[in-house]
Order: C-alpha cells, then structure tokens, then sequence
C-alpha cells in the first residue's frame, strides 16, 4: 500500500538579504515622519486661510458699521450741542410757567376780603383800621415756627391745624360789648376767616359821644380766598406735610452705625 503526499508548488525567487544598517533605517523612517508632519502644517495652514477668506468679508462690514455709528454718533453730538442753547431755554420758561402757576394758585382777591369784612361789620361795627397781609399757600416744610406750620396768624385754638393764606388785623368800634361778641359769632361761622381773635377791647365814647365799645384783633384768610382753589387732594397734601413735619425724627440708638 502506497501512501500519496501532496507537495506545496516550487517557486523559484531569489534570495532577500537587508544589508542596510539600523542607523540607516531610523533616518528614512524620521524623513517619512517628517515629511508627513510637513504635509499636516501644509493642510493646517490652508484650512486656516480658507477660514480667513470666509471671515474677511463678514469683519470688513463690521468695521463699516463701526465707522458709520461713530459718524453718527459725531454728528447727533454736533446737533445736541447747537440745540442746547434751545434746551436752556425750554428750562427757562418751563421754570417761569411754574412759578407763575404757583403764584397764581396762591393770590388772593382782596376785594372778596374786603365785602366779607364790610359783611362781618353789619349795621353796628365801624372800621378805624385794617390790615391785610397775604402770605400765599403756605409751605409746612419751609416754615420757621413748628407753631405755625399752615396757619401764620394770632389764633385763639393754634392746635386746629387751620390753613390760612394770610392775616388781618383791625381795630373797630361797636356800641357795646354785646356787639362785639356778634361780630365773633359772625367771623367764627365765615369760611373765609380763620380764628377771630380779639386783642382787647376799651370803652369810651365815639364820635358822636355816645358810649362806645373800641376793640383790637386778628384773624387769618382762608383757602376761600384763593383766586385759583385748591382741590382737596393738595389741602390733603398740606396736611400730610405739616404733620410730617411736627414728627420727630428718631435719634439713633447708641452704638448704631448712622
């Protein structure tokens, strides 16, 4: 019995043999390394400026629009400052409105004074004086005397907290002190005075030589004097001022920082 081997097919190649030195390998294998990093830098650096060719266009618009807002800017600071003189002047006369809104909310008619004085008098008191002095609104926050916040003049009950827009004075004369005390119930029930309050009073005889009673006082002018009047929102307001105004302002504690 015969056993059949198969044998691989014969190829016939020369032999190989690397006579090259190591050190000769490790510098071709560097110049391959090299060369490979040289072709990187190369694709980095194109990459890099096709990005730049991109973003040129975008930064040069936004240097024109950078160019163009300071141009505006230069120019809106020219105009303000030409139309500043315009400004100032605006303020000026804004300022006069104020304050000629301010003095007619507070001026008096002295006529309506006077006709509710000669009212007052009826057919018994005759004037020697009178005296009148118009203070306008009044300003709780300005004002010197705590005592006199809202209310200016002589009044017989200064805690009512009345407001008065100004003061009279006068002297009279009256055929007996039952008239005078008339004359106070008559100013006490007129909205257009504020606590009459008589001085003094001498008897003595009048003009015709009767017995006649003379008697001295003051009062204050109400709101109902105003040319223009207040609504009840700035009598309120007044109020609030004067009563903020007699408040205390607290004293800090010791060793409080301030």
């Amino acid at each position: 019995m015969h056993e059949t081997f198969e044998h691989p097919v014969f190829v016939a190649y020369m032999p190989k043999t690397n006579l090259l030195p190591d050190s000769v390998r490790e510098k071709i294998s560097l110049i391959k390394v090299k060369k490979i990093l040289r072709r990187s830098a190369i694709a980095v650096l194109v990459i890099a400026a096709a990005l730049w060719a991109l973003q040129i266009g975008n930064i040069q618009s936004s240097e024109d629009r950078l160019a163009a807002a300071q141009n505006d800017s230069i120019k809106i600071a020219a105009d303000v400052a030409v139309l500043a003189p315009v400004g100032q002047l605006y303020q000026q006369i804004t300022n006069q409105e104020n304050f000629i809104n301010e003095a007619l909310a507070s001026e008096s008619v002295s006529s309506k004074v006077l006709a509710a004085m000669q009212r007052l008098a009826g057919s018994n008191v005759d004037y020697t004086n009178i005296t009148m002095n118009f203070t306008g609104i009044p300003r709780p926050d300005q004002a010197a005397d705590p005592n006199h916040l809202l209310n200016a003049c002589p009044d017989a009950d200064p805690f009512k907290m009345e407001i008065t827009t100004g003061c009279i004075s006068f002297t009279a004369q009256t055929p007996s002190r039952a008239d005078v005390s008339a004359f106070l119930d008559r100013a006490a029930a007129s909205s257009m005075f504020i606590g009459p309050y008589v001085t003094s009073t001498t008897m003595g005889e009048g003009a015709t030589g009767a017995s006649a009673v003379t008697f001295a006082g003051s009062m204050g002018i109400s709101l109902k004097a105003l040319k223009h009047q207040l609504s009840a929102e700035e009598i309120a307001s007044l109020r609030l001022a004067a009563q903020a105004a007699l408040t205390p302002t607290p004293k800090p504690s010791p060793g409080s920082t301030p």
